[in-house]
């Protein structure tokens, strides 16, 4: 409920308590103290009641207040991480991508773009056994390709702008058509259910 409009149904509770008082008992004034006393005991039971329902009415809502303020930070931040955390993936993914492989005497990039343009699929098979083969930089590059399409997914769900950007981010440094081939090979190679994010 509205802060303003618990403001407004307080002032409503003691306008109409005094009202009723006032057209109960005639609504003079008395000179007798007695009579202000009991004025007072009216108003203190109705009023301390009401005003005290309505103040924990109020709190109620800034501590709501203040709870979707503080999840709304909390995931800002973690949206932040993941946006850094892709940016690192990125950053140790590149020279990965361009280091010489020994198998093919190519950049690594180009053994993925084969796998994945090649039409015969025993070829495909023999560049995908080559992909799994023991070489450091083909395990990395699988792993931190895993890890972009994870941190993507997370942007995904929680905020389509952010997420569009960071994908545009990855498509340009890394290329598009070797982002696809990377969720392709690196999906049949891995055999890890991944979201992707560059589909044929």
């Amino acid at each position: 409920m509205n802060p303003r409009l618990i403001a407004v149904l307080a002032v409503l509770a003691a306008v109409t308590a005094v009202a009723i008082y006032g057209y109960q008992f005639n609504g003079s004034l008395s000179p007798d103290h007695s009579r202000w006393g009991e004025f007072g005991s009216f108003f203190g039971g109705v009023l301390g009641a009401t005003f005290a329902f309505f103040t924990l009415m109020y709190l109620a809502k800034q501590v709501e207040n203040q709870w979707k303020e503080s999840k709304a930070a909390r995931l800002e931040l973690e949206m932040s991480q993941r946006e850094r955390y892709v940016a690192s993936c990125l950053g140790l993914l590149l020279p990965k991508l361009k280091e010489i492989d020994e198998a093919i005497d190519a950049p690594l990039s180009q053994l993925i773009l084969r796998a994945y343009r090649d039409e015969e699929q025993r070829r495909v098979q023999e560049f995908i056994e080559l992909l799994r083969e023991g070489l450091s930089a083909r395990s990395a590059v699988m792993a931190l390709w895993v890890n972009v399409s994870s941190a993507l997914s997370f942007l995904e769900v929680h905020d389509e702008v952010r997420y569009l950007n960071q994908k545009t981010l990855v498509a340009v440094q890394v290329g598009y058509d070797l982002c696809r081939a990377l969720d392709e090979t690196v999906s049949i190679a891995t055999e890890i259910d991944f979201e992707r994010h560059f589909d044929r």
